[in-house]
């Protein structure tokens, strides 16, 4: 069964319970969206669509991303 999401899904850090971003575009089994860094790279992250929580979440950088952007939040955890 093939679960239905669409633009503006509630994508959610199942491990935190917090919301991580919302989907933009989504065409089968694949999808576009916007996530939070924050809770969208934590190493216990596990994403997933409200409601359709059989559906993982994956965040990647695309190949085009600059390397130098999205590295805040490693910024931002080495301040004491």
């Amino acid at each position: 069964m093939e679960a239905k999401v669409g633009p503006g899904a509630e994508v959610v850090n199942v491990s935190s319970g917090n919301n991580a971003g919302s989907v933009t575009k989504a065409v089968g089994c694949r999808g576009i969206g916007v996530l939070r860094l924050e809770e969208a790279l934590k190493s216990s992250s596990s994403l997933r669509i409200r409601e359709h929580e059989n559906v993982h979440v994956k965040a990647i950088r695309p190949e085009w991303w600059p390397a130098e952007w999205g590295h805040e939040q490693e910024e931002d955890s080495d301040v004491v």
